[in-house]
């Protein structure tokens, strides 16, 4: 019987079909089945509030059709905001809802829409995962049923990510990482043309996977700079690919007017730019240079002209160095952004003792570990898609210690290179037995001992206080029926209250502050006027202002005494200047009149 060797380096039967099919089946159905869990207590477990606007921006879309005005007028900050998202995710929702208006009606069809979209993307990631996985053991008998089963269980917070009415575009960054995977584990020209494509699609839809990404592109380029095997074509098909897409992407999505201004918080000149040039070198350099002689020069070639044209680009562009959130300072940054939950590092699990979220990190390491040994070796053998894999693996997984967002991303990556785990510690295990048990003994141990400290340190508690309870706080239990019996007018709201008001979509009502980070400024404002006394101070932060909402609460909790207009008209004090006009539940919309501020 013929005996082949597939890219994990273990023996092949050449005879012996993939059971693709059956594979997917299964894969499908473990996806159907979470999805369905997901959804069992009437919410998603990864829903938020990027929901609510991104439903507001494809509803707008589909009302003026307008792709590159992407402006909400009903959130003056005075300015009107404009939001940084990518309207290539909104495309598919506007285009489903479209052609079931016909049949179901505009707002029966857009809701269709946010239902059926995110599984239909779950079925296309579920293909792709199964596709890398046939790449990643060609014999079906390195992947039971049982590590199939494995692998979709560790994927259930990447899954999540396409839960019906999770319309955010993490799910498209997932389906997107998920085609660089493909692209790489195929190790040929249309493989690398596939892997090109997917990085600036995916800076062009968001830029959270940035790192990922980049680590990708350094990776291929060290897969030549090493003298892999196809490392060179790899790399070239990537890097025409990559630069052509770029140029694409930049067309489709930027306005006419802004393709050479830089937007840090969003697809713009400076990244395209970035892409363009890498993808030229990486298509030039290698062909110019002599097949046997990459190494050190090889670097060198590449290394030297790259880092002049990011230096070009950082001296055409230098509010780059200001990172992608420059408008989050002050208070904002302090009493809004610092305490979202996804924000923060890996710490939070452990100190909210989120057993689940650390387990599944612990398995994502301990899996990117074990499927890195010999990786090296494999690719200076002509096997050097692993160790690319690898690399991008560990990045996303690093990148879950720094912010706790990334899980999900690293969850739609890393178990699929659980088979090659396994497969590397059953090698390791034939060849020195103490050796593999001593590595999984103490990867258990240090799991545990992680458990152990979670459950037994006495970690601060979360500790909300009024600061919390002005900014969180979002009334999406009460009638907001208040805002019908008021004139038109701008609104002074905190940001959670703000995006829950402008979900409303009320003729003639404006929001100054919404919870996303074009906002923060507008948020500073806010959170200064409810910290002054000053009536000068207060009534120049209320200038353009109608009205003040707040959420009313039984309680005002600690630190109460720092926001004294929030304490004093949630206790019903007469406050100079503030007249309540309306209130439906827990809304209250209070009437601004200016000259007795003054």
């Amino acid at each position: 019987m013929v005996q082949t060797h597939d890219i994990t380096g273990s023996a092949a039967t050449a005879k012996r079909p993939w059971p693709f099919l059956a594979y997917l089946a299964v894969f499908w159905l473990g996806i159907v089945l979470f999805l369905l869990f997901d959804l069992a207590d009437g919410q998603s477990f990864s829903g938020d509030t990027d929901d609510l606007l991104r439903a507001l921006e494809v509803r707008r879309f589909l009302a003026t059709g307008a792709w590159y005005d992407l402006s909400f007028p009903d959130v003056r900050l005075p300015d009107i905001y404009v939001s940084p998202w990518s309207r290539l995710v909104d495309l598919p929702y506007a285009a489903i809802a479209t052609a079931l208006t016909p049949l179901a009606g505009i707002e029966r069809a857009t809701q269709l829409a946010f239902l059926v979209w995110p599984p239909a993307m779950a079925m296309v990631y579920g293909w792709l995962a199964v596709a890398i996985l046939r790449r990643l053991t060609p014999s079906a008998a390195d992947l039971p049923l049982s590590t199939l089963l494995a692998v979709l269980l560790m994927s259930v917070y990447a899954i999540w990510e396409f839960s019906p009415g999770r319309i955010d575009h993490h799910n498209v960054q997932i389906v997107l990482l998920l085609c660089l995977a493909l692209g790489i584990v195929s190790w040929d020209r249309a493989g690398g043309v596939l892997a090109g494509a997917a990085v600036p699609a995916s800076v062009a839809v968001g830029l959270e996977t940035l790192p990922v990404l980049a680590m990708a592109l350094v990776a291929l380029v060290g897969s030549w700079v090493l003298g892999w095997r196809g490392g060179r074509d790899m790399l070239r098909s990537v890097g025409l690919a990559c630069s052509l897409s770029a140029i694409v992407f930049a067309l489709v999505q930027i306005p006419p007017t802004e393709l050479f201004v830089a937007r840090n918080d969003t697809w713009s000149a400076p990244y395209a730019l970035t892409l363009v040039a890498f993808g030229i070198l990486a298509a030039i350099v290698p062909t110019l240079m002599p097949r046997d002689i990459p190494g050190l020069a090889g670097l060198l070639t590449f290394a030297v002209p790259s880092i002049l044209a990011l230096a070009v680009i950082v001296w055409i562009y230098p509010g780059l160095l200001d990172g992608p959130y420059p408008m989050i300072s002050g208070l904002a940054k302090i009493y809004w952004f610092e305490r979202i939950y996804q924000e923060r590092g890996v710490l939070i699990f452990l100190e909210t003792q989120d057993y689940r979220s650390i387990l599944l990190l612990l398995a994502s390491a301990a899996t990117a570990a074990a499927a890195s040994i010999g990786a090296v070796s494999r690719a200076r053998r002509g096997e050097p898609a692993i160790a690319v894999l690898a690399t991008i693996a560990w990045a996303a997984v690093l990148m879950t210690l720094f912010s706790n967002r990334f899980l999900r991303i690293a969850l739609s990556l890393v178990p699929l290179l659980l088979p090659v785990a396994i497969i590397n510690l059953r090698a390791l295990h034939d060849r020195s037995r103490p050796l593999a048990t001593a590595i999984v003994a103490s990867a258990a141990a240090l799991g545990s001992a992680t458990l152990a400290l979670s459950a037994s340190v006495p970690w601060p508690v979360a500790d909300y206080d009024a600061f919390d309870q002005l900014v969180m706080n979002d009334c999406r239990h009460s009638s907001f029926s208040a805002l019908e019996t008021i004139a038109p007018g701008r609104i002074i709201t905190p940001p959670a209250l703000g995006l829950q008001i402008l979900y409303k979509q009320v003729p003639g009502i404006s929001v100054s502050s919404i919870s996303f980070h074009r906002s923060a400024p507008a948020m500073s404002d806010a959170l200064a006027l409810y910290m002054t006394s000053d009536k000068d101070s207060r009534a120049g932060l209320l200038q353009g202002a109608d009205y003040l909402a707040l959420c009313h609460s039984p309680v005002i909790l600690k630190r109460g005494d720092e926001l004294p207009l929030f304490s004093a008209l949630l206790k019903g004090e007469p406050v100079q200047g503030f007249a309540l006009a309306a209130r439906s539940g827990d809304l209250m919309l209070f009437k601004i009149d200016h000259a007795a501020i003054r």
